[in-house]
């Protein structure tokens, strides 16, 4: 099972219910809106996608469909950036 968990060197500081993030890997910072800011706290522990789309699901009462999609998509995108850390457990 694919485990998520966030990068431990990212500042943040959560202002009015949005992150904002500092990527130690390129210096860029990161606004994020409430959703994202969401899944970032959640990310504080090793999470798994379903539990992640279960919480985003119950939390803001989407579509599980469309939740799913826009969730892999961001998850990757943190990926991608060096934000989050996937692995196997």
């Amino acid at each position: 099972m694919e485990k998520i968990i966030r990068n431990e060197e990212v500042a943040y500081r959560v202002v009015d219910g949005e992150a904002v993030m500092l990527n130690p890997i390129d210096n860029q910072i990161h606004l994020l809106n409430d959703v994202a800011t969401f899944i970032w706290l959640e990310l504080e522990k090793e999470s798994d996608y379903n539990e992640l789309l279960g919480l985003v699901c119950e939390e803001f009462e989407v579509d599980r469909s469309q939740a799913s999609e826009d969730l892999n998509n961001y998850i990757i995108e943190l990926s991608e950036k060096g934000l989050v850390e996937k692995f196997d457990k």
